[in-house]
């Protein structure tokens, strides 16, 4: 592989000098361009680095900066791969009503426009090589929060920018990442300063966060930039935006197309363990979901064997899977889907509802289908019973894993009895080779998987589009 070029703002401190750091670990990267105002950590880095990493002190709201940054890659190795646009500031914090327009202005050079500054001088350089740019997003630019009225509409306005540059630009690619509550110098301003401004519950949340060691540190959301710089961004969330929003009172990720994506006339239910489609991803696990690494850990191995980090170990080691279980019976389930829909049904949707669930929610959509669905797709589906296809009337898919050894082996029989008792139009379809989630989370590395991956989606989309 070609050793990559890549350019960091914001890489003096906090999540920034951690991605440069890991950058500086990974053996494709031969330069780093570490951009920031200040820069004492990261001289400390040049004396072990050497040629490897390149400051630029500057401030980034002004153009030149950029210019510098982007010369400084592209005289040392003659291209430039990637971008991670990081650099922001938390102020000013008030209400709107309050807010003194030329320190939002500030704000907003530093936190937006920057961010063309870096896009335009680096895009050059970036289409010949496929290149992608990593922005740095924030929660608060998905949900009201009170006083940070400047820092959300700068974020908001940013993940705009990543949707419309993603359709206007198909040589690159670009992704706005929201990183989480990370353990950084912003978050200790806002505890040591902004206890008046903010409203009590989120200060108080915060605090608690930091006490409780809950934070996340820098490393972690540095490992995701980092992956995304040298790995590339993939095809299916490229310029993809969405927020966090309630329908009596269930939380339901809403994520909008694209821009310049067409419209699709209907919505997709997403049932966790698009296309053109507005799709709702409910939380009816109500915060307390099963960790991702269940699905990619290698059952020769125990889990300290496992190359995990050490927290999500621990938390492996006290889970309890029949006890989860017990915590998220039907009942509660259907109560909270019916609780959405119903809230749904209120809202001037364009077009009916379609339905995808996957593994554990492989069940509720097809029970879905008896009353509120047009269309329905399940993948490797589990918990699923012939109760659950009594009264569908609608088109229904399922698509199995071939080595899924998280459901009976007699699923696939059991599912045609089940359709042709039930007289449900049921389309099977068996994906070779693979294995539980893959439709879902795939291996990203595995080529084959990524391809009945993407094969799932298509199917999903064309079943979808034949029967709304």
């Amino acid at each position: 592989m070609t050793a990559q070029s890549i350019i960091v703002t914001g890489a003096g401190s906090g999540i920034g000098l951690s991605i440069v750091n890991l950058l500086l670990q990974t053996s494709n990267v031969a330069l780093v361009v570490a951009v920031d105002i200040r820069t004492q950590q990261l001289n400390v880095l040049v004396t072990q680095s050497g040629s490897r990493l390149r400051i630029v002190q500057g401030d980034v709201s002004t153009r030149t900066t950029s210019e510098e940054a982007v010369q400084a890659a592209i005289g040392q190795t003659g291209r430039l791969d990637a971008i991670i646009l990081n650099a922001g500031i938390l102020g000013p914090i008030s209400p709107v009503i309050d807010g003194d327009i030329d320190k939002w202005k500030d704000l907003f050079n530093i936190n937006f426009f920057s961010l063309l500054h870096g896009i335009q001088t680096a895009f050059p350089y970036l289409s010949k090589n496929s290149g992608r740019i990593i922005l740095t997003s924030s929660g608060v630019s998905l949900r009201p929060t009170k006083s940070w009225g400047a820092y959300s509409c700068a974020k908001a306005a940013m993940n705009q920018l990543c949707s419309i540059l993603a359709f206007e630009e198909p040589s690159i690619s670009v992704v706005a990442v929201t990183p989480g509550v990370v353990d950084t110098s912003i978050q200790k301003t806002v505890r040591e300063t902004h206890k008046e401004t903010l409203d009590p519950g989120t200060y108080d949340w915060l605090v608690d966060l930091h006490k409780q060691g809950k934070m996340l540190q820098p490393e972690r959301p540095a490992a995701s930039f980092v992956k995304l710089a040298t790995e590339g961004i993939p095809e299916e969330i490229r310029g993809k935006t969405g927020q966090v929003v309630k329908f009596n009172d269930v939380s339901v990720y809403d994520s909008q197309p694209p821009v310049g994506i067409e419209l699709q006339h209907a919505t997709v239910l997403l049932l966790p363990d698009g296309s053109g489609y507005r799709t709702l991803i409910p939380d009816y696990f109500e915060g307390d979901g099963l960790p991702v690494l269940l699905l990619h850990r290698n059952p020769k191995l125990s889990i300290d064997e496992n190359d995990w980090p050490e927290e999500d170990k621990e938390k492996l080691k006290i889970l309890n899977i029949p006890e989860w279980i017990k915590r998220h019976p039907e009942s509660r389930i259907e109560e909270l889907l019916a609780s959405m829909i119903e809230s749904l049904r209120g809202q001037n949707l364009s077009g009916p509802f379609l339905g995808v669930g996957y593994c554990f929610g492989g069940k509720y959509v097809y029970k879905l289908a008896k009353s509120t669905l047009k269309a329905a797709v399940a993948f490797h589906p589990s918990f699923v019973t012939e109760a659950d296809f009594e009264g569908v009337k609608v088109p229904t898919y399922a698509g199995l894993a071939e080595k899924d050894q998280m459901v009976p082996e007699t699923l696939p029989q059991d599912l045609k009895n089940w359709s042709l008792r039930n007289s449900v139009n049921l389309q099977i379809e068996t994906y070779p080779g693979m294995k539980h989630g893959f439709a879902a989370r795939p291996e990203a590395k595995d080529p084959v998987e990524r391809e009945q991956y993407n094969s799932a989606f298509s199917r999903t989309v064309d079943f979808f589009k034949a029967h709304q």
